[in-house]
């Protein structure tokens, strides 16, 4: 193989790496915004309840 196909074969690697890191971070972002939903669901739960046994 050549220099020249040497260094296609080289950047489309980093290109296939750089694709692969790129979407496990997006599926991290994914899980963290729906643990950040559930847990705001949860501290209005735990706010609502509080405030219904001050009312009551």
């Amino acid at each position: 193989m050549d220099e020249r196909g040497q260094t296609s074969t080289e950047y489309l690697m980093i290109l296939a790496l750089a694709l692969v890191v790129l979407g496990i971070v997006l599926a991290l972002a994914l899980r963290t915004r729906d643990f950040s939903d559930l847990l705001t669901n949860r501290v209005a739960e735990e706010r609502n309840q509080t405030l219904q046994m001050l009312v009551d």
